[in-house]
Parts: C-alpha cells; sequence; structure tokens
C-alpha cells in the first residue's frame, strides 16, 4: 500500500517507534485515545476513487465521507475542479486520508492491478445491485463525473458493475451521496472479513501523529527529541 511522499522523509529517517514515543508526548490523551479507535476501525481492504469530478465541494464532501466510514485510501483521477480550497467541504478528512491523484485512468487502473484490487464502478446500468458486490477481496468502488459518469474506459476495467437502488423518481443521486451510501454498506458488510493488506499499525500510528501535530512542527521536535 502505497505511502503518500509527503509522510516519506521522515518516515525513513526515523522509525515508527521513535515517532510515536517522541509526538506522543506532544499530544493529549484524549487525542491519543481517539486516533486509537480511530487505526481499530480502518479499513484496509476497501478504497475509492472519483474519476473526473468537476465539483470541488463534491468531491471533498465524498472524501469526507469515506473518512467518517473508515476508508482512508482515495483516488482522484484526472480531476477537472478548478485549484481552490475544498477543506470547508471536507471538514478536515483530507488530514486522515491518504489523496492518490493520477493522471488518467490507465494509470490508475495498472496500480490498482498492481495492488491486486478489484473495481466496481457506479452506473445506472449495473447490473448487480450495491449490497450484491462481494466483499472478500480489497475492493476500490469507481464513482465518475457529475454529469457524464464512468468512461468507457474505466466500465470495461471493472470486474462489476453496480447501482444503488432507488425507489423514488429521480433516476441518481448527488455524487457525495452515492459514496456516502455506498462506503457506508461496502464498510459494514467488509469490516468482519477485513481483506486486504494492512499498513503496518505502527507506521499508519506515526502518520497520524504526524499530522495531528502538523509536518513541520514534528520535524522540529523529532530532531530536537533525538538531539
Amino acid at each position: 500500500m502505497e505511502i503518500p511522499k509527503k509522510f516519506q522523509d521522515l518516515l525513513s529517517l526515523y522509525r515508527n517507534e521513535t515517532i510515536i514515543r517522541l509526538l506522543s508526548e506532544w499530544t493529549s490523551p484524549n487525542r491519543l485515545e481517539k486516533i486509537d479507535q480511530v487505526l481499530d476501525a480502518r479499513l484496509h481492504g476497501l478504497q475509492v476513487a472519483i474519476e473526473s469530478p468537476s465539483d470541488l465541494h463534491n468531491a471533498s464532501a465524498s472524501t469526507r465521507s469515506c473518512e467518517a466510514f473508515g476508508v482512508y485510501q482515495v483516488h482522484v483521477i484526472s480531476s477537472e475542479v478548478k485549484k481552490t480550497s475544498g477543506k470547508s467541504a471536507s471538514q478536515g478528512a483530507w488530514k486522515w486520508t491518504f489523496v492518490h491523484k493520477h493522471k488518467n485512468t490507465q494509470d490508475f487502473i495498472s496500480e490498482m492491478k498492481r495492488q491486486g484490487v478489484l473495481l466496481a464502478g457506479a452506473s445506472l446500468k449495473g447490473k448487480l445491485s450495491l449490497e450484491k458486490i462481494p466483499v472478500d477481496k480489497p475492493l476500490c468502488l469507481l464513482f465518475g463525473n457529475e454529469d457524464r459518469g464512468l468512461s468507457e474506459e474505466a466500465l470495461s476495467s471493472c470486474e462489476y458493475e453496480f447501482t444503488i437502488p432507488m425507489q423514488g423518481m429521480m433516476e441518481s443521486l448527488n455524487l457525495s451521496v452515492a459514496v456516502g451510501i455506498s462506503v457506508y454498506e461496502t464498510a459494514k458488510r467488509m469490516r468482519p472479513l477485513q481483506a486486504g493488506e494492512a499498513l503496518d499499525a505502527n507506521t499508519l500510528k506515526a502518520i497520524y501523529l504526524i499530522q495531528a501535530i502538523g509536518i513541520e512542527k514534528a520535524k522540529l521536535l523529532l530532531k530536537r527529541g533525538l538531539a
């Protein structure tokens, strides 16, 4: 499982146990307890990807839903979003998720194949209902552009094509709503199985402590602690 580049330097300079020991001294007991609770509930076998998102609020709100339900691996493929801040919609979820950016769909598909992750694409024409997606193997839920949906390239690479059953007059849901429902339902069924390769528990805890304190401050504290 890939670790975001912004953490790699610190993790290569210091052992996980050293980071945890030194940064824990600067983290409140309540914060430490919360981090441990969150880490225990993280899903290693479920990831989410959004292809060509055009609405920053939707993409950020989707990330927030992923984090809330235990998913910390989020992929953004060839984003069409303008470079403005979306932190208000994500409510800080970006700090606790690994957001991987891909230049194009093929790069993303290649990465998923390398990891051995199956793809389940959301589509109005999906043959499987959401609750029928198999969850016994590592899985990535793939969502498309708010207007166009998933590209043919993405759909043709999916092992599963699913839809969310609806009983109202509307034919589709807002992107962030669809992501939230899909992640909640899939996570609920996958959690007892915990399919997928997990990061070392200490690695993820070290990363979360770095995030809780801030990377620049963490660098100073680690350097001072080993001086």
